[in-house]
């Protein structure tokens, strides 16, 4: 389980990181992603998954706003596309 915080404390970095390169991301969307990766680094630093069957788990709704954002931010899709699928081979 380690090894998959490290990896996905990468993709979080990563993810911020684009954020930061986009400041053309509607405040509301930006708001909403940073509650989502504020909410999985307090869960890793916590060394827990988010409770499963939540509705309001953390990386709920990250593949829409990947898809929202495909064509005019693909770099922060692609990094929410990389979270979402971390935490899916985790079975989070």
């Amino acid at each position: 389980m380690k090894s998959h915080h490290n990896e996905l404390k990468t993709l979080l970095a990563k993810l911020e990181a684009e954020l930061a390169a986009a400041p053309s991301i509607a405040a509301e969307s930006r708001a909403s992603l940073q509650r989502i990766v504020n909410q999985l680094r307090q869960s890793i630093a916590a060394e827990e998954a988010p409770p499963a069957g939540n509705a309001e788990q953390p990386h709920h709704g990250l593949a829409d706003f990947a898809s929202r954002f495909a064509a005019d931010h693909p770099d922060v899709a692609a990094a929410l596309r990389a979270v979402a699928d971390s935490l899916a081979k985790a079975g989070i």
